[in-house]
């Protein structure tokens, strides 16, 4: 079994706070074997943590504003530009070669795509989040499920 966390923030984020000594903790002590670090609309900190921290520990990750809500590239290379269509977005994540992750669905107060743009672009989204642990009452869970 692999252990993995797919959406994390670091310090570089607003809503982040875990520290480059941290997530090499988390590693070190078996808590995870690979997390992708996701800051808001950049990949500086991710590159640096792969860099020193390992490929196969880290991957670099972007939680990108498009306008239509917040959508993750994985395994990233350069970071792509908010504020675009969530099309124009998956088109450029997929041209550097990553995986499309849809974090937090039908969330309106952290910025979710709308159900009806996960089934108008489901066939290119690699992954859709159904548990968040900051979605204390997790209601989201049993819609994005149905």
């Amino acid at each position: 079994m692999i252990k993995v966390d797919l959406h994390t923030h670091s310090i570089a984020s607003k809503d982040g706070g875990i520290s480059l000594a941290q997530y090499k903790k988390i590693l070190n002590n078996n808590i995870l074997d690979v997390i992708a670090i996701t800051d808001h609309n950049r990949i500086d900190f991710a590159l640096k943590a792969e860099r020193l921290l390992g490929k196969k520990k880290i991957v670099v990750g972007e939680e990108i504003l498009t306008t239509s809500g917040e959508i993750i590239g994985l395994f990233l290379k350069t970071a792509i530009q908010p504020g675009l269509s969530i099309e124009k977005t998956i088109d450029i994540i997929k041209h550097q070669g990553g995986l499309v992750y849809v974090p937090h669905p039908l969330e309106k107060l952290r910025k979710g795509i709308d159900r009806d743009v996960i089934n108008k672009l489901s066939d290119k989204i690699d992954i859709l989040e159904i548990h968040n642990g900051r979605d204390m009452l997790q209601k989201n869970t049993k819609i994005v499920r149905n």
